[in-house]
């Protein structure tokens, strides 16, 4: 476990390139689920407050949820023969948002550290089309985040 845990730290430091090495696997910072991804759990409002949200800096209101100790998240990378792997590995959130505007849901955020391992990384969840679906997963700094298209068309 521990070494499909150092996999995913590596997929971490690795996963923005644009290209990779022959015989190296390629990693994946952001992923799309037609379904949707679950979101994880989490306890009670801790608080409200306005926060800047992705390369544009927009200001949303980030709703922070008291983060609970232990959850599943996927991560997947292309082995070297190119192979789509698809793992699930423990984390724990150190904070937890849930990002709105006019009281639409459209995104969440944590900060998250793999148990064991110290290390922590911040994951997104987002609805990329306003029907409260949570199809995209992404991986790092929401910088290179955008607002959701429909999130935008509803500003004022």
């Amino acid at each position: 476990m521990r070494t499909i845990a150092l996999l995913f730290l590596i997929a971490w430091t690795s996963c923005c390139s644009a290209q990779t090495p022959q015989n190296r696997p390629e990693y994946f910072s952001d992923i799309i689920k037609p379904s949707g991804w679950r979101i994880p759990t989490h306890g009670p409002v801790l608080g409200l407050e306005s926060k800047s949200f992705g390369k544009s800096r927009s200001i949303v209101k980030a709703i922070r949820y008291k983060p609970l100790d232990h959850f599943a998240m996927p991560s997947f990378y292309k082995d070297e023969q190119g192979e789509l792997v698809l793992s699930s590995h423990y984390f724990r959130a150190r904070t937890f948002y849930a990002f709105e505007h006019n009281g639409v849901r459209f995104g969440y955020g944590a900060f998250v550290e793999g148990e064991g391992l110290g290390t922590a990384v911040p994951v997104y969840w987002l609805d990329m089309d306003g029907d409260g679906i949570f199809r995209r997963i992404a991986w790092g700094s929401e910088d290179r985040l955008e607002i959701p298209d429909w999130v935008e068309r509803t500003r004022k």
